[in-house]
């Protein structure tokens, strides 16, 4: 009897060995249909951050032009009545950076005034700079307007 007792207990403890065996096989790792969609996520999740990066490195890129053309039409806001007359015309050119601009002068008229023999005091100065941005089909445009007096003579 004490005979038949050793063997239960050792077929015991053989089958829950076993069977522990069994249980931590299936349980120990991912399976293929996990690890596939575990690729899924993360593929998706580097799409996202990577259009998130390519729109900001977008954004950055357009506020770099929009400031060289901000730069450009005070630079020639500047220019007008100092380094060119300021007299009633449109000048057109381009930039160092490759930045079109238009320079359009026109005499100030006093509401008094005489719209056919102006006696200008002071003339609008208007500087539009435009540029090709990306993809974009119209052209992108910035315009300052300032009012200049000429120089005492």
């Amino acid at each position: 009897m004490a005979n038949e007792r050793q063997i239960r207990s050792q077929t015991d403890r053989a089958s829950s060995v076993g069977s522990m065996r069994h249980r931590i096989s299936r349980d120990a790792g991912f399976t293929l249909l996990e690890a596939l969609l575990a690729l899924v996520i993360l593929a998706a999740v580097l799409v996202v951050l990577y259009q998130a990066m390519a729109g900001n490195w977008h954004s950055i890129g357009a506020a770099e032009r929009e400031k060289e053309a901000l730069l450009v039409a005070r630079s020639e806001l500047a220019r007008a009545g100092v380094e060119t007359p300021l007299a009633p015309g449109t000048t057109s050119g381009k930039a160092d950076n490759g930045l079109d601009y238009q320079v359009t002068i026109s005499p100030y008229l006093d509401g008094d005034a005489d719209w056919r023999n102006p006696i200008p005091e002071a003339y609008w100065v208007r500087v539009t700079v435009s540029w090709r941005s990306g993809l974009r089909p119209l052209p992108r445009t910035l315009e300052l307007t300032t009012l200049k007096r000429p120089p005492p003579k």
